[in-house]
This record gives C-alpha cells, sequence and structure tokens, in this order.
C-alpha cells in the first residue's frame, strides 16, 4: 500500500491533538507567518529600490512611486546631503528598520511556536505516562523495560515534529512571497564589509557563548530528573498501584516537565538570537559604512555601488530558508518512526479503555444489585470460584478451574514447582491482573475493575522481587502516604515486625536515602523493607511471594511467627522452603496450574515429600541414561 506523503502522516496525527488543545495558537502563528511573509516580499521590493537607486542612469527609477516616497522622506531627514545621497541613506535606512521589524516579528513567532510544541509534546509525554501507570499490568510485562523507555523516549519528539512542521510550512510561505523579491539580487562582494560582518558574528557568537552552555546543562539536568521519575514509576508500577500513588508521581513528572518547558523554550530563543542579531547589525553596519562613505571619504557611485552590493546577497533570503526547510524536511523524516510508535500507544489506549468500559459494562449488567454496594470489606471469606487463566498467546492454562476458599485470619502456604501457577493465583488475588474465566467473591461480592480501588487498601503484597524507590528509608516504607505526613510510629512498627535491624548502619536512619533500587542494600535488606512497606497500612490480606528467600533462616522464622500470631490477618505465603509451611493452618498444592492437594500440613507435605523424592530420582535416572 502506497504510503501517505510525510506532511499527510503527521497532520493525520497532531489534527486531532491541535483541535483540542491548540487552534487558536495554531491560527495566530498562521497569522504571524502571514505578517512576516509581506515583510520578507517588503525587503524584497526595498531591495529592488536599492539596486534603482545604485543605478541612476536607468531611466525608469524616476517613474518608481516607492523613490519617489523615499526622496520626499530624505529630503525631510537629509537636508544639508546631496539628494541623491540623503536618498540612499535613506533607503538603507528602511531596510534597517524592516529587518528590526521582522526580527521582533520571528522572535514572537519562534516564542509562540516553541511554547505551542513543547506543551504539545508535555501533553503527549504526560498521556504516555499515564497509559504507562494505568495499562494492564499483563501488557506491561509482556512489553519488557526497554520497550517502555524507548517509547517514554518517542513521546518526546513530538514536540521537535510540531515544530519542525509548522516551521516547514512557514518556511514554503515565505518562499512563495520571497519569488518576486529573489529575482533583483546581486553578486557583488564588498570585503569590507565581509570582515565587518565576521567581527559582528564573533562578538555575538562569544557573548551567548556561556548563556547557551548554562542553558544547556540545565536542560540536561532536568531530563536527568525526568529519566529518573520515569525509571521509579517504571520499576515499581506494581508496588505504586498497590499503594494507589499513581496521581502523586504523576505530579511529580508533571512538575518536571513544566521546568523542562521553561528550559527548552529559553534554548529555542537562543538558537534563534545568533542569525537574528547578525542580520541586524549587519545591515546597521551597512548603514554606518554607507554614511561614513558620503560624509568622510566622498566614494564615487561606482564605489558606493560596489560597497553596498553585498546588501541584495545577504537580502537573499531564499537560500537560508530553502536551507532550514530541507533541515526541517530531514529531521521529520527521522522522527517519523518514533511519530509512529507513539500514534500506535494513543490507538492501544484507546483500544484497553474501550476494553475496561465493555468489562464493566457486562459487570454491572450482570450484578446490579452488588455494583450498587457502597463497601467492599474482606471480613468473612475468599471464595476463588472455577478461577481459570491464561497468558496471552499462550495455549497452556497457567491456573485451571481453581475452586477453593480462604476463610479470614487463617494462614496458607501455597507450594508447587516453578511456573505451577503460584505467583499467577497471587496477581490475580491482587487484583493487579484479571480473568474472564471464574470468579473470585470476597465476601459474596465479586472482585472486579469497579471494586479494584477498594480491594488495594486490604491487601499487602510482597512480590519476587520488590522496587525500593530513589527516597529515604520511611518514605519507602511508608508509600501508601507518600505526599502527606507520614505515620513516624507506624514506620517504627513495622520496621521492627519486619527485622529491619540495620537501621543504626545508615548514615542519616530513617531519613537516609536508599538510592536508585537500593543498591546500597542487600537482597535480605530489601525484602524486609518491603515487607515493613506492606505492613504498614496493616492490611487485612497479607500475600508473600517467595519474599523471605534472600533472608536468613532463624529471622525468616522470627518473622513468620509473629505473621502467624495476628489473627486478623489471613496469610498467603508462596515458598519452596518446605520446613517452614509446617506451622500453617492449611497448605495448598498447585501442580500444572491445578489443586493438586490440599489441607493439613502434615497430610499434604508428606505426599509432597513423597513427590519431590520422586522426580528427584527421575531426574538422576534421565542424567544416567544421557
Amino acid at each position: 500500500m502506497k504510503q501517505p506523503f510525510l506532511l499527510t502522516q503527521i497532520f493525520q496525527f497532531l489534527y486531532p491533538l491541535i483541535r483540542d488543545h491548540g487552534r487558536i495558537r495554531v491560527v495566530w502563528l498562521l497569522l504571524l507567518s502571514l505578517i512576516i511573509s509581506g515583510l520578507e516580499f517588503a525587503l524584497a521590493v526595498s531591495f529592488a529600490s536599492l539596486a534603482q537607486v545604485l543605478t541612476p542612469s536607468v531611466s525608469s527609477q524616476d517613474s518608481s512611486v516607492l523613490l519617489d516616497r523615499l526622496a520626499y522622506l530624505a529630503h525631510i531627514i537629509w537636508t544639508d546631503l546631496e539628494p541623491y545621497h540623503a536618498l540612499l541613506l535613506t533607503s538603507l535606512a528602511t531596510l534597517v528598520l524592516l529587518l528590526l521589524l521582522r526580527a521582533i516579528l520571528q522572535l514572537l513567532y519562534q516564542w509562540q511556536l516553541g511554547v505551542f510544541s513543547e506543551r504539545l509534546g508535555m501533553y503527549c509525554r504526560l498521556k504516555v505516562f499515564r497509559f504507562y501507570q494505568y495499562s494492564p499490568s499483563l501488557w506491561l510485562s509482556e512489553s519488557g523495560l526497554a520497550e517502555l523507555n524507548f517509547n517514554i523516549t518517542a513521546s518526546t519528539t513530538i514536540a521537535t515534529i510540531t515544530a519542525q512542521t509548522l516551521h516547514l510550512l512557514s518556511n514554503l510561505l515565505i518562499l512563495s512571497f520571497l519569488l518576486l523579491g529573489l529575482l533583483f539580487s546581486s553578486h557583488l562582494q564588498s570585503p569590507l564589509f565581509v570582515i565587518l560582518l565576521c567581527l559582528i558574528a564573533s562578538s555575538i557568537l562569544h557573548s551567548l557563548r556561556k548563556v547557551i552552555k548554562h542553558n544547556a546543562q540545565k536542560l540536561v539536568t532536568n531530563e536527568l530528573e525526568i529519566a529518573q521519575i520515569t525509571h521509579d514509576a517504571l520499576y515499581g508500577i506494581e508496588t505504586l498501584r498497590l499503594s494507589q500513588k499513581e496521581p502523586f508521581v504523576f505530579d511529580r513528572f508533571n512538575r518536571a516537565l513544566r521546568q523542562l518547558l521553561k528550559t527548552k523554550i529559553s534554548q529555542t530563543l537562543l538558537s534563534r538570537l545568533p542569525t537574528l542579531s547578525l542580520e541586524i547589525f549587519g545591515f546597521f553596519s551597512l548603514f554606518v559604512c554607507a554614511l561614513f562613505y558620503t560624509h568622510l571619504a566622498a566614494f564615487s557611485l561606482t564605489k558606493l555601488s560596489n560597497a553596498l552590493a553585498l546588501l541584495a546577497a545577504i537580502a537573499w533570503r531564499s537560500l537560508p530558508i530553502i536551507n532550514q526547510s530541507l533541515n526541517a524536511y530531514t529531521a521529520l523524516r527521522i522522527n517519523l518512526p518514533y511519530l509512529a510508535r507513539v500514534k500506535s500507544l494513543f490507538k492501544l489506549e484507546q483500544d484497553f479503555i474501550d476494553q475496561r468500559l465493555m468489562i464493566c459494562s457486562n459487570q454491572a449488567s450482570t450484578e446490579p444489585k452488588r455494583r450498587l454496594s457502597s463497601t467492599f470489606d474482606f471480613n468473612k471469606d475468599i471464595h476463588f470460584k472455577n478461577l481459570s487463566f491464561r497468558y496471552p498467546n499462550r495455549t497452556q492454562w497457567a491456573l485451571n478451574n481453581i475452586d477453593m476458599c480462604l476463610h479470614k485470619g487463617r494462614k496458607f502456604a501455597l507450594i508447587g514447582d516453578s511456573g505451577a501457577g503460584k505467583s499467577t493465583l497471587a496477581q490475580l488475588l491482587t487484583g493487579l491482573s484479571q480473568t474472564d474465566y471464574g470468579q473470585i467473591l470476597i465476601d459474596g461480592q465479586e472482585l472486579n475493575l469497579q471494586q479494584l480501588s477498594h480491594w488495594l487498601p486490604q491487601v499487602g503484597y510482597v512480590p519476587q522481587k520488590s522496587h525500593i524507590f530513589d527516597l529515604s528509608l520511611q518514605e519507602n516504607i511508608a508509600l501508601r502516604d507518600l505526599g502527606t505526613s507520614l505515620d513516624i510510629k507506624r514506620v517504627q512498627q513495622c520496621c521492627q515486625l519486619a527485622h529491619i535491624d540495620f537501621i543504626h548502619e545508615l548514615h542519616q536512619g530513617y531519613h537516609t536515602l536508599l538510592g536508585e533500587n537500593g543498591y546500597t542494600l542487600s537482597g535480605g535488606q530489601i525484602q524486609r523493607i518491603a515487607l515493613a512497606r506492606a505492613l504498614y497500612h496493616s492490611p487485612k490480606l497479607l500475600i508473600l511471594d517467595e519474599a523471605c528467600n534472600a533472608i536468613g533462616h532463624n529471622t525468616e522464622s522470627q518473622i513468620l511467627k509473629t505473621l502467624l500470631l495476628n489473627q486478623n490477618l489471613t496469610l498467603v505465603l508462596i515458598s519452596h522452603r518446605i520446613e517452614v509451611c509446617e506451622h500453617f493452618d492449611e497448605v495448598i498444592w498447585l501442580k500444572d496450574g491445578a489443586i493438586c492437594r490440599s489441607g493439613p500440613p502434615q497430610e499434604v507435605l508428606t505426599e509432597y515429600k513423597k513427590y519431590l523424592r520422586h522426580e528427584k530420582l527421575q531426574i538422576s535416572i534421565q542424567k544416567e541414561l544421557s
């Protein structure tokens, strides 16, 4: 299938965003482009008039209305000069004023373009970031962090794409107005003016060098801050979701982006100042040179023509504009794959929204009375009713027809081989994943997307790999209260329950920043912090998914002993350590996604040990045969 033109593809993506977030500003930008184009045409006509001034032998100049008006103005201003010299100076002064006016309008245009494009880019980044926060956990895990980070990077190019597109359109508009003016160009040179122009350019660049360097460093700092927030949000997506702190992190990301917005707008203006300043001072220096030649050097007309002919070459605006247009087109072509990425994400977000609305609609229609319930509390039991689950693009069932009941206050241990479905069951129980096959009933009410916000505060979950945020120890533990006042006493209680006995080793105690993913902590220390975090909000249900495998046996036994004594806590432990399961009320053995056996620990663990010995024997026989 033939691809649409480049600008067509870009407009198909940008038009809905512009329609909803910047229609008036785009109209304002187009109006400024028209005015600037008119000024460019006026400059071209002025250059043509200057050529007539420099060639007095041309008889047609006497009939020029513009020259008549300039001659009248020159007669008023330059009363002590000859008419020709006065007309020449007036023509140059007119050019300087037109260039100054055009520079002011171009700065205004660039500022408006920068604000509009960066705000549109910021909106896209926030949209992608929010999409990640609320997208299905399964999709996030299947996509992988490298893919997610790339998509975030891709969303940063929207501002550049928007600016380059509008800038390209503006340049094309100016070129159309300049076509007539370009016919009056000149290719003569003036060494003195070139030297003076080079000195001016060097002076301008030198004066702006430090400012641009400082702004660039600030830009890098802003980008690093955003990268850190993004890293924390992606690595800790499940923890944040369980703590219901997506809005807090979103606000941090929003504030960082606004700071980056200011820096980028400044950088955009600074990048335009050298060119605009060079043109202004270049023509002003030409005016000064002409004034010098006229009053002091008394150059002949021919010499004046040679000295000032470079004006037409500088005014030959088509060459830099064409160059800018080509650069813009190249940049758009390079960024087109990033645009396609962001476009696919927006479409996927809408698909997820439609899917979620459909699920909620089906749940509301099937259970209208329960949907109206104002409470969703776990006070009696959790019933897995014919629950099955299969991962996308998989043929084998991860869970197959699970039917069991977890009574409040009892302690359950899940055992089984790797891949038996233990962690999948935990994911479904927390609400991080959903299934269309079977139900999870909390005191008779179905756990679904509508009830998820009421269910999460009642659940504490420690996954196999827990994320440590670049925050202090107390903030990592009291994550659910992040952004509000922290309960320091509760933090200390949870540290005692989780046997966090290394606080004295931290140089600032509870206020010590733990760094990116707790890089200075051991695996056992990270697990204990994650356990304290899960206990902080006093959950009714605590799920430990291999959460103590990096902790020593003695410490693990002491932690579990404390948890087992809590009669109000329903505990679900996933572990490969058989000895720790002996003190639980019930052991559930999962095999190939189904319940193989459940009951008192002594009965189930005896059968499970026989199974492990048999499996070990089979492996030994296979090794001998091979």
